[in-house]
């Protein structure tokens, strides 16, 4: 494994770990992640009630973690922009599946 391979693997794992420990149930919550040359997107699928955790009130939440992501891409050189997009299902809490919406940083 390359170093730009194990600095991506541990993005991977930080944005996990911070998006699983916003909500209640964290095995509802699935992170998938889209790499290209200069981008990362963050893709959170999440039951509906969920959502409303990782976004937080007016989108706080969810930009602070974008910001975090940035910069913790930006200083390993992996991206220099990072989105992260939610979707909300009707799955119900503790059921597995994914979602997706949008917010970019910088």
């Amino acid at each position: 494994m390359s170093q730009n391979d194990s600095l991506y693997a541990d993005f991977c794992e930080l944005a996990e770990d911070i998006i699983h420990s916003l909500v209640a149930d964290p095995e509802s919550v699935n992170v998938g992640f889209h790499r290209s040359e200069d981008t990362i997107r963050v893709e959170i699928l999440a039951p509906k009630a969920m959502i409303g955790m990782i976004v937080g009130r007016n989108g706080d939440t969810v930009r602070a973690l974008q910001r975090v992501l940035y910069c913790q891409a930006r200083n390993a050189s992996l991206a220099s922009r990072v989105f992260v997009t939610w979707d909300p299902t009707d799955a119900p809490v503790g059921s597995r599946r994914e979602e997706d919406d949008e917010d970019d940083g910088e």
